[in-house]
C-alpha cells in the first residue's frame, strides 16, 4: 500500500513524533538504526501475531522505516518525509509485504486489493489525528 498525504506540520515535528511515540513505547532513551524488540500485532482481522521489528532506517527528517517479521512473512513500513517549506511536509507511507508462501502472497494480494480503500481511509484518519496531536501540543 502506497500513500501521500500533505500536513501542515514540518518534517522535524512529525519526525520527532515518531521517534518520541518509539521511545515512550519501548522506554528507552535513544533510538538508533539496527534496534530490534518484540511486538504484539493486530492481523487485517483483529489476530493477535507476535513478531520481532526492526528499526531498518533512520534518516532525520526524511525517513522512518521498520521491518516487522513474523511466521507469515515479512512487513516493511515506510514513512518518507518530504521537505515542503517550515509548516508543512508531505508524507509518503509505504507499506511492503514479502513472504515465500503463495498462499500468504495471494491472500494478501486479495484483501489489500478489496479493502485498499478503507485501509488508506485508515491510514489517513490515523495521519490526521498525528497532524492534529502535533499542532495541540506544541511548545508556544
Amino acid at each position: 500500500m502506497k500513500l501521500k498525504m500533505k500536513l501542515n506540520v514540518s518534517s522535524s515535528e512529525f519526525y520527532n513524533f515518531l521517534l518520541e511515540n518509539l521511545k515512550r513505547e519501548l522506554n528507552v532513551k535513544k533510538i538508533e538504526k539496527g534496534m530490534k524488540f518484540k511486538k504484539e500485532l493486530s492481523s487485517k482481522f483483529s489476530q493477535k501475531v507476535e513478531s520481532s521489528v526492526e528499526l531498518i532506517n533512520i534518516e532525520e527528517n526524511k525517513e522512518y522505516s521498520l521491518v516487522y517479521k513474523t511466521s507469515l512473512g515479512e512487513n516493511i513500513v515506510k514513512y518518507l518525509l518530504n521537505y515542503i517549506d517550515d509548516e508543512n511536509l508531505e508524507v509518503e507511507y509505504i507499506e511492503e509485504y514479502y513472504t515465500d508462501s503463495f498462499w500468504n502472497k495471494y491472500n494478501n494480494m486479495m484483501v489489500e486489493f478489496l479493502m485498499s480503500y478503507f485501509l488508506k481511509k485508515k491510514k489517513k484518519r490515523v495521519l490526521k489525528q498525528i497532524e492534529e496531536y502535533i499542532k495541540n501540543n506544541r511548545k508556544l
